[in-house]
């Protein structure tokens, strides 16, 4: 759990929110 993990969820994050707007 380092900076892996925390890009993946910012990734997985970010994709939520623009999912919906897309």
């Amino acid at each position: 759990m380092g900076a892996g993990f925390k890009r993946e969820l910012l990734a997985v994050h970010h994709a939520a929110y623009l999912l919906p707007f897309v």
